[in-house]
């Protein structure tokens, strides 16, 4: 990294594989880690990059994390030295997160903060105090839930809010709208390189298969995918299987699946995949469910981010309209009008007896996410936001 570029520094706790390759222990890797490398790609296309982060572990045995430098492909990764008590981490970070951005940052560089977490809150202080702006990149907006995580969020938003730059990156129209933000830059993720080259669908032979993966609860549709299943099984008019490759609530999905041999409907549960398990399985699909509920807190202020990974790897959308996703995929995915089993399962009936929309959707779809998240279309993106708001950011 060249010292006397603007560089623009990805605040958060983000775990990656390259931290896991040297901390041994399992670091949980999920979407925020492919939303914030994918993003920091994408940037680094233009300008010089850096993730500072502090490992979040899974692990009860190693109880320290030394600091260290490591790059994730060519994004120079700054891991935090941290502890595996949760509480005591905080303390850690925000006294990390300082330091670093105190004695490691330019007055003309980017700091980008992921989310709203407590350990920002010295940092963003001691940057007002001396005329420097941070930005924060808001995935989740606050919910009204009573739990200590829940209320403490609710007071570090507020107070970064007023501490920090009042335009903000979001993962959704809806942010922008309640956090009242001057200006916001609307992020929902960006593609891999990988995913450039539509891959054709697999040739349907009488059955019809999809995917529900990520985040399996209420919220995210279990009670909507199980009703929908029933329903199905009720009607046992096509021979469709679902492969749930998702994590959660799982014991309704177990019991769907140990009825699979009295039906054409059958469900597949499969955990605990690798990366390249998890592609296959992936590839070997024609279509993948989005079904979080409309109303719900989340569903209006996050954007899913399995929409874009869905389309990316060219399988059919089928997703309820929240967010901001009709307004993306309007014309190139399946679109629920209402959230219920009935209609739900009428969908995929009609995909199943119309198999040559697999191949029209799926191209569409993947088409739109290339017109949408192609990295050189997201990084321009934030480098003309940053240019905006960041007094002398770029200009020397």
């Amino acid at each position: 990294m060249n010292s006397s570029q603007d560089t623009i520094y990805y605040f958060g706790p983000i775990n990656t594989s390259s931290m896991c390759n040297v901390l041994g222990p399992k670091l949980l890797i999920g979407a925020a880690s492919r939303k914030v490398l994918s993003v920091l790609n994408a940037i680094n296309r233009s300008i010089p990059v850096g993730l500072v982060t502090t490992p979040i572990s899974q692990s009860n045995k190693q109880r320290y994390y030394q600091s260290a430098k490591l790059f994730e492909n060519d994004i120079p990764v700054y891991q935090q030295a941290s502890v595996s008590s949760a509480g005591l981490n905080r303390v850690i970070a925000s006294i990390n997160y300082l330091i670093f951005a105190l004695f490691h940052t330019k007055k003309n560089d980017v700091i980008l903060l992921y989310n709203f977490y407590i350990e920002y809150v010295p940092l963003a202080l001691l940057f007002r105090l001396l005329g420097r702006s941070l930005f924060l990149d808001i995935e989740d907006y606050p919910t009204d839930k009573k739990c200590f995580r829940e209320v403490l969020g609710k007071y570090s938003f507020k107070i970064l809010r007023k501490l920090c730059n009042p335009n903000i990156i979001a993962a959704s129209g809806g942010i922008i709208s309640l956090a009242n933000a001057h200006d916001g830059c609307i992020i929902h993720g960006t593609i891999k390189e990988s995913e450039r080259a539509y891959i054709p669908r697999p040739q349907y032979s009488g059955e019809l298969k999809i995917q529900y993966g990520g985040t399996v609860n209420t919220e995210t549709g279990l009670d909507l995918f199980v009703e929908m299943v029933n329903e199905l099984r009720k009607k046992n008019e096509s021979p469709i299987s679902f492969v749930v490759t998702g994590f959660g609530a799982l014991e309704a999905i177990e019991k769907l699946s140990f009825q699979n041999e009295f039906s054409q409907v059958k469900v597949i549960l499969h955990t605990n995949l690798s990366p390249q398990e998890y592609t296959h399985l992936l590839q070997s699909c024609h279509a993948s469910l989005s079904l979080r509920i409309p109303g719900s807190e989340i569903s209006n202020t996050t954007f899913p981010s399995k929409v874009v990974e869905i389309c990316a790897n060219s399988l059919v959308l089928i997703s309820t309209k929240i967010s901001d996703v009709e307004s993306v995929y309007t014309d190139a995915a399946i679109l629920l009008d209402e959230a219920t089993p009935e209609c739900l399962a009428n969908n995929i009936l009609a995909l199943a007896q119309h198999p040559e929309q697999i191949e029209e959707l799926s191209l569409k779809g993947h088409t739109r996410t290339l017109e949408t998240y192609a990295p050189e279309i997201v990084g321009a993106k934030m480098i003309a936001f940053f240019k905006k708001y960041q007094k002398g950011f770029m200009n020397g």
